[in-house]
């Protein structure tokens, strides 16, 4: 089975509770920054179904197409022996950015790589400076 994408998902806290269940809290859609060069302090979270022990990669590449981030490869888990057959075995992977330094304001992508690093899926997002709001 080829590996597939369930989410792609930026935010800004992750808890995961002892079932591996995880909590994605402050979603981020865009980086609004106040100057450049801009720091992100982040997660970025996949769920991932396919063949156990198949790898993957999250990365960042930037508006240029150079990659600013990447991760250290991941693997799907075992489906455990207690499921039933008929259900989906997902791993959730993650990469914690600390920091992400961004240079420039543009359009990024998060990408999803199997480990041929072919593009399995792609999250796009804008790096913008935000308005100063006069005296601050």
């Amino acid at each position: 089975m080829a590996i597939r994408c369930n989410y792609l998902v930026m935010c800004e806290h992750v808890v995961i509770a002892r079932d591996n269940k995880a909590s994605l809290i402050d979603i981020v859609n865009n980086v609004g920054l106040q100057s450049l060069p801009g720091v992100l302090f982040a997660w970025v979270m996949a769920s991932v179904s396919g063949n156990a022990g198949e790898s993957f990669r999250l990365v960042i590449d930037g508006p240029d197409g150079s990659r600013i981030v990447d991760s250290d490869p991941q693997t799907i888990d075992e489906t455990p022996v207690d499921s039933p057959p008929e259900a989906i075995m997902a791993t959730t992977g993650g990469m914690k950015l600390s920091p992400v330094i961004f240079n420039t304001v543009g359009l990024y992508r998060l990408v999803l790589l199997d480990g041929q690093s072919n593009e399995v899926s792609s999250l796009p997002f804008s790096v913008f400076l935000r308005p100063s709001n006069g005296g601050d």
